[in-house]
């Protein structure tokens, strides 16, 4: 078998987005605190409610990707905004305060 160059082929993000959206039109966006990210706006989940020593610094909400907590930059109105943009349900915006404790028995 001859040896063959490699060849890299480099695509612009917008270029890929464009052609990801004609397959799958629900792909919304949103910011991690250093990138845009993409995600299927019909698997996502959120916006989540950030807690306290629990997410990076500059995270100001958050959502499941596949499973995943996924912090981002973008605020909880944004996240929650993209994803209905996009096609998906989200969640309710996360009330400030405190987080009751999980029921511990299903008779309570």
């Amino acid at each position: 078998m001859p040896n063959r160059p490699v060849a890299f082929v480099v695509e612009t993000t917008p270029d890929v987005v464009a052609r990801v959206k004609v397959e799958n039109p629900n792909i919304g966006q949103l910011t991690l605190p250093s990138c845009p990210i993409w995600f299927d706006a019909k698997r996502a989940s959120g916006p989540r409610r950030l807690i306290s020593g629990q997410y990076p610094a500059n995270a100001m909400s958050s959502l499941l990707l596949s499973g995943k907590l996924q912090f981002v930059a973008d605020t909880h109105d944004q996240v929650r905004a993209a994803i209905q943009a996009a096609g998906g349900t989200p969640l309710p915006v996360p009330a400030e305060g405190w987080v009751p404790p999980f029921q511990t028995s299903l008779l309570e």
